[in-house]
């Protein structure tokens, strides 16, 4: 069954985003149909393996991150329950409206199948641009319709309750995954600057430190009580048993005063800094999953 295509649009003056019906021709829609069901299949794979997202770690290419029970946008039902009753989609030189995302899927008996690419601005074709394709008689002609170049793989995909991903960065511009992926808030960083262990500092000048990544860290830090799991002297010795150095004055553990070296201090903390069992490095890991050895 062929599917219908929609665009989610998140328009600057708008508060919520709409969706607008892509209108195609039947031949057309039957081939795009086709493309992003062989797309899905591509996407989840024979062999993929499923992780849980905790927003730490990072999806090698045959793995699927994935949300059970995630609640889908009732915008995305809505399309897809009744695409027809969509305004289609027109985009010209006056609109402000910016695609997000390409969608379609089906319905049956509440239960939905939905795929998405996500949209990059660059994909728009534009008749102020100077493009030519390639037409009729071996010879190039110049286009003179909007139009745009659809990605060759899916973003995302919904089924049955589950949304399967592989990217947080381009799957949070279609959903809202902030509870999936929390950061810490500003006074969690300010709390934790101020905790008993480290040196005193300057918090304003603490929270210009404290990025994105920053504040990820210290959220997973404050969910998993670290600090008031272990002493100071218990740190320190756990840094060592991994050769990491961690600079400790009057058992204060002192805070770098710039990103990269803050950064490694709370990956320490974090519990993503490990030696190698090879080379008996030092190193870093910036994503770690639990291992099954059951």
């Amino acid at each position: 069954m062929p599917y219908n295509f929609m665009a989610l649009i998140k328009d600057k003056d708008a508060v919520d985003p709409t969706v607008s019906r892509i209108a195609v021709g039947a031949d057309l829609q039957e081939k795009l149909s086709e493309e992003f069901d062989r797309q899905f299949d591509n996407f989840i794979g024979v062999d993929g393996q499923c992780v849980p997202f905790d927003g730490q770690y990072k999806a090698e290419h045959d793995e699927l991150l994935t949300i059970e029970n995630f609640e889908l946008p009732e915008i995305f039902k809505s399309a897809i329950k009744e695409p027809m009753v969509l305004q289609p989609l027109h985009y010209n030189h006056e609109s402000d409206k910016k695609i997000a995302a390409i969608f379609c899927g089906l319905e049956k008996d509440d239960d939905y199948v939905v795929f998405f690419q996500v949209f990059e601005s660059t994909r728009l074709i534009k008749p102020s641009l100077f493009n030519i394709v390639f037409g009729s008689n071996d010879t190039f002609e110049k286009l003179e319709y909007f139009g745009m170049t659809l990605d060759s793989k899916l973003t995302a995909c919904y089924k049955s309750g589950q949304l399967y991903f592989r990217s947080y960065h381009y799957s949070r511009r279609i959903f809202d995954l902030s509870k999936y992926y929390r950061e810490a808030t500003e006074d969690e960083v300010k709390e934790l600057a101020s905790h008993d262990h480290f040196s005193s500092i300057n918090q304003e000048e603490f929270l210009k430190l404290a990025d994105h990544v920053v504040r990820q860290k210290i959220a997973r830090i404050t969910r998993n009580d670290v600090l008031n799991s272990f002493s100071v002297t218990e740190l320190k010795q756990k840094a060592e048993q991994v050769n990491f150095e961690m600079e400790i004055v009057d058992q204060k553990i002192i805070i770098p005063n710039n990103r990269k070296d803050l950064k490694l201090i709370l990956s320490f903390l974090d519990d993503q800094v490990y030696m190698g069992p090879i080379t008996g490095q030092t190193k870093v890991s910036n994503s770690s999953r639990l291992v099954d050895n059951g």
